[in-house]
């Protein structure tokens, strides 16, 4: 009675059981299979009696698991565990764990093989995607930080130990700190965390200080891993180093101002040149209209230079033409206004929020500047010095819809009536509308 219960205890318990299981001859030919093997497989219990083992195994997982059959036959051993391959019927490849003991009888000989076969199959996927995530951490160039729900540090990276310089075990277990170098004020760092809490991110640029104390610039992205019940269990920091590309933008950010500088510049008398006066102009322009001020427009023209160049050479001009643009620039600064090289031997100013008289007077001491730097020009017809002509218009904006057209146009009209009055001299233009 006791053998017949306990013959049907193993059989209910053998066909019920939710893993696979089977008893399998000495031959490999499966004597008995459950339910939960038949389907793990695909097949059919009368399908699985008539093949044995080696037909459904993956051949590169047939040598090892022979071996450990003939070591059960032989005795050296009463059971054995592997991870093996069955091919489904399918054609898909399943990833089982085999647990195989053999039965023997009173003598000791072996009878048939009881094997448990559990499905690993998703296991053995999760360990591989878990492995591939483990082999990209390690090998990105980016730090990586893993801290618990109390902040502290549980992982690191490789990327981590080479940007900082610290390694797992010095920062194991410490708080997460993201703002060490000192760089960002408190109001920084609790804006941080403040958009962390609430978003469940953070990115930007900080300032941070490696093992040694070098400052460096550091790319953060920092995000927070919730459970279901939406509390916070970690969060996950990746940073990059990026003082290089920052001091390569700096370098480019200064490159592109000194290209600035040389484009607004004029080339051979170091002033602004004709490009950045018109941008100035139209700016003074609306801020004098805005403001219901004066401005006044001065055109200079250095008297008979064609004939200077002639007589002194092009090298002796260019010289000539620097050395009366500086004269000219220290005396419209004084004015506190601006000054460019217009065209040729042609230069311009600006005067801001400068009444009528005082324009004149501006103009006239700008305009001697140059005489007063006594440069020989023997064959002039306006003086035995370098000297200029020049033409002014003063407007109150607001009378008129000017356009700094022409309030240059109208300066080049009194420019030409001082050329025809015999030059070395100002003109002023008048009008209705004009001071």
């Amino acid at each position: 009675m006791k053998n017949f219960d306990s013959d049907v205890l193993f059989s209910n318990a053998f066909q019920h059981s939710a893993i696979g299981m089977a008893l399998v001859g000495l031959d490999g030919k499966w004597l008995k299979v459950n339910h939960a093997l038949c389907q793990l497989i695909g097949y059919a219990e009368e399908e699985l009696l008539q093949v044995t083992f080696k037909d459904i195994t993956h051949p590169d997982d047939l040598e090892s698991d022979l071996s450990h059959v003939n070591e059960l036959i032989q005795g050296k051993k009463s059971s054995y565990q592997m991870v093996k391959r069955y091919f489904h019927k399918d054609g898909s490849i399943i990833t089982v764990l085999l647990t195989a003991s053999i039965v023997c009888d009173e003598d000791h000989h072996p009878l048939f093989f009881i094997s448990q076969i559990q499905d690993i199959t998703e296991q053995k996927k999760v360990e591989s995607e878990l492995k591939l995530f483990a082999k990209v951490l390690e090998t990105t160039q980016q730090g990586v930080i893993i801290a618990d729900s109390d902040e502290k540090i549980t992982y690191v990276n490789e990327g981590f130990t080479k940007i900082t310089g610290y390694s797992f075990e010095e920062v194991k277990g410490q708080r997460l700190k993201l703002l060490p170098s000192g760089e960002h004020d408190e109001s920084f760092s609790r804006e941080m965390w403040m958009n962390l809490l609430t978003n469940g991110y953070w990115e930007g640029v900080i300032s941070n200080k490696d093992k040694f104390g070098s400052t460096y610039t550091q790319w953060l992205n920092i995000g927070t891993l919730k459970d279901e019940a939406d509390k916070t269990t970690h969060y996950i920091a990746v940073f990059s180093d990026v003082s290089k590309l920052k001091k390569a933008k700096n370098k480019l950010k200064e490159i592109n101002k000194q290209l600035n500088q040389l484009s607004a510049i004029d080339e051979l008398t170091g002033i602004p040149n004709r490009r950045t006066f018109d941008e100035k102009l139209s700016a003074e322009l609306k801020k004098a209209t805005q403001w219901h001020k004066p401005l006044s427009v001065v055109l200079l023209d250095v008297d008979f230079f064609k004939t200077y160049n002639d007589t002194y050479g092009h090298l002796k001009g260019d010289t000539c033409l620097r050395t009366a643009a500086a004269a000219m620039e220290k005396k419209v600064a004084e004015f506190s206004g601006i000054l460019a090289r217009y065209g040729g031997e042609e230069f311009i100013a600006i005067l801001p929020d400068m009444p009528p008289k005082e324009s004149c007077i501006a103009a006239e001491e700008i305009r001697k500047s140059v005489e007063k730097l006594k440069i020989p020009h023997g064959k002039s017809k306006a003086g035995e010095f370098v000297t200029t002509s020049a033409g002014l218009i003063t407007v109150l904006p607001g009378r008129h819809d000017y356009t700094p057209d022409d309030l240059i146009h109208l300066a080049d009209q009194a420019l030409y009536e001082a050329k025809e009055a015999g030059r070395n001299q100002l003109r002023a233009a008048k009008g209705s509308d004009i001071f």
